[in-house]
């Protein structure tokens, strides 16, 4: 299994596996100021847009079609403009545990997970994405993507090679 961590963290700034750059994390972070710039909902939507995008090209390059939601939590639902044309509160609602999330899905089931209004592991018979604290996401793929991984790094994400901790056997 090839295990990645696919963040949009530059590692030059961990030191002792510690983050030290002072960076967004969340979506509730828009507004606020970094490095005295004004993080702005734009710019959060082209980082979303990144991690949707890496899922879907190892998606294709791994040949799968569709995963599953497991460990499904549901917190409240916040309605955004972006989503109002997209049924996303109608998916919300109809989403359960076990159920199978298709491809053309994933962007949708990606944005709740990373504005924390849903948190799950996506799970295949063959792989897995797992998402975590402060905008971090894992992969687990049986196959080496290295295409995937190319152009994922191309879009400016950070992929390194470590083990999801949201695995069972951690």
């Amino acid at each position: 299994m090839y295990y990645w961590r696919v963040t949009k963290y530059n590692p030059k700034y961990r030191k002792n596996k510690k983050y030290v750059n002072n960076e967004w994390t969340t979506i509730s972070d828009v507004g606020k100021s970094f490095n005295n710039t004004e993080f702005t909902f734009e710019e959060y939507l082209e980082y979303e847009k990144k991690y949707i995008n890496a899922i879907i090209l190892a998606m294709q390059e791994s040949e799968i079609d569709n995963f599953v939601i497991e460990e499904l939590e549901k917190n409240v639902y916040e309605e955004y403009p972006d989503l109002s044309e997209t049924k996303a509160k109608e998916f919300y609602d109809s989403l359960k545990n076990g159920m199978p999330i298709c491809t053309e899905k994933i962007g949708l089931v990606t944005k709740l997970i990373l504005r924390e209004m849903i948190w799950g592991k996506l799970i295949s018979d063959s792989s897995f994405i797992h998402f975590g604290y402060d905008y971090y996401m894992y992969f687990g793929f049986e196959k080496d993507l290295k295409n995937a991984r190319k152009s994922i790094e191309n879009t400016r994400l950070f992929v390194e090679n470590i083990r999801s901790p949201y695995l069972d056997n951690a």
